[in-house]
């Protein structure tokens, strides 16, 4: 009887510890998966040639946002430097409808100047990698996708690298560099 009033007691105490645990957000969370956890915000998006050449294609200082959240969703959202002009007057007042005068222009230029895409994210702390599964994009080609990111800390930043093909099939690795904006 002994034995099963300490077992019962014990089993409590766990289920207390986890569950306030649990409460705790961040408290559950495993190392790495703790340290991604966040708002970043975007420092600089560049493609690395072989050459050494590195491409600010989103301009020098794009602005952007990198949501991890400890429900396993993430979002993403990049604007070029600088921002796309004229986007603003393409769009009926109520911000439904293309206004049938823009250009091929302003809609080529504002929709390359802007890149967003949400899902869910996974973290393998062996790999040292991100997965981010795409549920919704910009890019409609991109849902159902999963990117793979290496990650390493740097201070309070986070560098995501990837690798990418440019015309002409050339290899380059794309580094995302994000600073650390809010902890959860």
């Amino acid at each position: 009887m002994r034995l099963l009033g300490m077992t019962v007691v014990t089993a409590a105490v766990a289920s207390l510890l986890w569950t306030s645990e649990r409460a705790a957000g961040q408290a559950g969370q495993p190392g790495e998966r703790r340290n991604l956890l966040g708002v970043w915000e975007l420092v600089s998006l560049q493609d690395h040639r072989p050459n050494g050449d590195v491409l600010d294609w989103m301009g020098k200082k794009p602005s952007g946002t990198l949501i991890y959240s400890p429900d396993g969703r993430m979002s993403v959202q990049i604007m070029r430097d600088p921002r796309p002009a004229g986007a603003g007057s393409m769009w009926s007042i109520d911000g439904r409808d293309l206004l049938p005068g823009a250009s091929a222009n302003e809609i080529r230029d504002a929709y390359s100047g802007y890149y967003a895409y949400f899902g869910t994210w996974e973290v393998d702390e062996r790999a040292h990698t991100v997965t981010h599964h795409i549920r919704g994009s910009l890019r409609s080609v991109e849902v159902g996708a999963d990117y793979v990111r290496p990650y390493e800390f740097v201070g309070e930043q986070l560098l995501l690298r990837s690798p990418v093909s440019a015309a002409g099939a050339e290899k380059q690795t794309r580094v995302i560099t994000w600073r650390r904006a809010e902890r959860f």
